[in-house]
């Protein structure tokens, strides 16, 4: 596979997907990048109490974790959990004003064609990733996505269960470092016969085997969490969400 990254409007990176032929982001959007959208967002919807009730799915944990406290226990702390897909929504919209792409969940079908192409891949030397410039040479991550993004590496390449099917368990994928299967449940759309189907009262049900350590498949479709989950409080901690951008 071509080696192709960039960044969002935070200065997050995403990488190049061949079989596609979209960026996907490298890690699941985490709540530093949700963070520059709140900042940037005026409204009587997204705000202060609102994060608050985004940090509070955590219960008794800390609800964020910096880069420096980031370990294999935490985390899951620094990932954007707990929203519901109709709040994804006008947060892809808000990415997408900021370089004119086109920003939204993968189908599961397109998550499924991602992991598949990620997991035969090896690693990368992140420094492709963190050093990224723009075309005057100034870097493209911010020091704190910069940190962040390198102890979430760090904590990837350690974690259980790393290799792709039939692969010895102990070699890592680039879709391991990517935190594709031991990073969270990721939201996807749901479409049959291409159309979207009304799960979740919105068409988003959660991709039900994202965070499972053991080798998978994704015929069965995804799981329905029911339409409480679909635009409400009822917040699932577990759950997150990757983009992918369309040109």
């Amino acid at each position: 596979m071509s080696l192709t990254l960039t960044t969002d409007r935070t200065g997050s990176p995403m990488i190049r997907s061949d079989a596609l032929g979209v960026f996907v982001h490298w890690l699941p959007v985490t709540k530093l990048q949700l963070e520059w959208f709140l900042c940037d967002q005026p409204s009587n919807r997204f705000n202060q109490e609102w994060y608050e009730r985004i940090l509070g799915v955590h219960k008794s944990d800390p609800g964020r974790v910096s880069a420096a406290l980031v370990t294999d226990r935490t985390y899951y702390r620094a990932l954007a959990t707990g929203l519901t897909p109709g709040e994804v929504e006008p947060f892809a919209n808000w990415l997408a004003r900021g370089d004119g792409g086109q920003y939204e969940l993968p189908t599961h079908k397109e998550w499924k064609i991602l992991y598949d192409e990620f997991a035969a891949a090896l690693p990368i030397e992140l420094s492709y990733v963190t050093g990224l410039t723009d075309g005057a040479g100034k870097p493209r991550l911010t020091a704190r996505t910069r940190a962040l993004v390198e102890r979430m590496n760090q904590t990837a390449m350690r974690l259980p269960g790393l290799g792709s099917r039939g692969a010895a368990a102990a070699t890592p994928s680039l879709a391991d470092q990517m935190l594709m299967r031991n990073g969270v449940m990721e939201w996807v759309q749901w479409r049959a016969a291409d159309r979207h189907q009304d799960f979740g009262g919105r068409g988003y049900p959660y991709h039900d085997l994202v965070n499972n350590r053991r080798d998978f498949t994704l015929e069965a479709g995804p799981h329905d969490p029911g339409p409480r989950y679909a635009d409400t409080d009822s917040r699932l901690r577990g759950y997150g969400f990757r983009l992918i951008r369309r040109s």
